[in-house]
């Protein structure tokens, strides 16, 4: 194998080391193909131009809740989130029983706990705020 400082290239050292490979041939040819692209391209449209002051006009515009969204589903929200994350915290229980190390079974453990704890809080406060929302009545 030919030394760094030889003036010939080390071929040998190229076909092995794949890294080196990609720097000299795939990044100079990738760059040259995105450059060699731009020789097509005509500028932004009238039409895209206008879709992007729109865009930004609308962003700035604060949301209107009750014109857009109408009333408010944060409870219905609740329920199902809080209710898939507990299917989704039983389905990572049961892995506690595939053989695992012990720090293994501690994280699935930990991670199961969680994702269950999420869904029992979440499916708690919908509960709660049904029965508050039944209580009140119709407004």
């Amino acid at each position: 194998m030919l030394g760094w400082f030889s003036s010939e290239p080390s071929i040998e050292y190229i076909v092995t080391h794949p890294v080196t490979w990609s720097y000299l041939v795939n990044i100079p040819l990738t760059s040259f193909v995105f450059w060699g692209t731009s020789i097509f391209f005509k500028g932004w449209g009238d039409r895209y131009k206008a879709d992007a002051d729109h865009f930004f006009e609308d962003l700035e515009r604060p949301v209107d809740f009750e014109k857009e969204v109408g009333k408010d589903n944060t409870v219905f929200q609740a329920k199902t989130v809080g209710r898939l994350a507990l299917v989704y915290g039983s389905f990572v229980s049961v892995l506690l029983f595939v053989p695992n190390p012990i720090e293994g079974g501690i994280a699935i453990g930990g991670v199961a706990g969680v994702i269950l704890w999420v869904g029992a809080g979440l499916t708690f406060y919908a509960r709660r705020r049904l029965v508050k929302e039944n209580n009140e009545g119709p407004a």
